[in-house]
């Protein structure tokens, strides 16, 4: 997921860039956080996270959170 977010980073509106870099910078609060708390870290609504999953080509934000929760598991905790 952290590849396709850098390679369609250019091409993303503002407020999804900045989405975007919070995901790239913060891929264990994707998995562990809701939307909204991530929303208000990122300083983005949570429908621009949302829109970000779907510009990514998910069906929404959990489809997002589940990719990244499962990254998370199969790491050991990302160490």
């Amino acid at each position: 997921m952290a590849e396709l977010l850098v390679e369609r980073f250019e091409n993303m509106p503002p407020q999804l860039r900045v989405a975007a870099r919070f995901v790239l910078d913060h891929p264990k609060d994707v998995a562990l956080m809701s939307m909204r708390e991530q929303a208000h870290q990122a300083g983005v609504s949570h429908s621009t996270m949302m829109r970000l999953a779907r510009w990514l080509g998910l069906e929404g934000y959990e489809d997002m959170r589940s990719l990244y929760a499962r990254a998370l598991r199969e790491t050991g905790a990302g160490e």
